[in-house]
């Protein structure tokens, strides 16, 4: 979700090692009226040195008619689990939530509307999973209610509340800080 290593080739998105990594139904494809194209964009970032901008060239008016979306999620019933982003419009926009079943019968599992600005704003969603998700459902953003084009970057889904994240390097340190007193080289003498 940092989109740093990310090449996209028409609808489909793959990272630098060649997975899967995300996909824009772009409602063109199930003839729903909407257009919408996505390039990764080097000059604007929230973190790093890219983030994906999505480009809208016709909105049908109705939100799922075109999504930008991670397929291949899981998760466990009654465990809670968090959505958060970054993103920022070239003018206020509406994007949807849409953590969703990607095949028949399409369940929904989760949803909400993020009212997207000009600047870069962290969006973040936390809810408790009511069934059981084998990699048969996809996390992303349901977009074709607007064309005012728009940035995301930094986008996580996790399990655990938000204040569960891992936002510090998780490796262990070769000494912790914590208590010791600082000195210098020169201060230090052998007897």
């Amino acid at each position: 979700g940092d989109f740093e290593d990310v090449v996209i080739v028409g609808n489909g998105m793959t990272d630098g090692d060649g997975r899967d990594a995300w996909s824009l139904e772009d409602s063109k494809c199930c003839d729903r009226g909407g257009d919408y194209t996505w390039e990764v964009d080097d000059e604007e970032a929230h973190g790093g040195e890219q983030s994906v901008k999505v480009i809208g060239n016709i909105a049908t008016g109705t939100a799922w008619h075109a999504k930008v979306r991670h397929e291949g999620a899981s998760m466990q019933g009654g465990q809670t689990y968090t959505v958060a982003f970054w993103a920022k419009a070239e003018e206020a926009r509406v994007v949807e939530l849409s953590v969703q079943m990607q095949q028949a019968p399409w369940d929904f599992f989760q949803g909400g509307d993020y009212n997207l600005t000009d600047e870069w704003t962290e969006y973040t969603t936390t809810f408790v999973a009511n069934v059981d998700i084998d990699k048969t459902m996809w996390v992303g953003l349901a977009i074709a209610g607007d064309d005012v084009d728009f940035w995301i970057d930094d986008f996580r889904f996790w399990e655990g509340a938000l204040d569960d994240e891992i936002r510090e390097d998780p490796r262990p340190k070769a000494v912790s800080p914590a208590g010791l007193l600082t000195t210098t080289w020169s201060d230090v003498r052998s007897r």
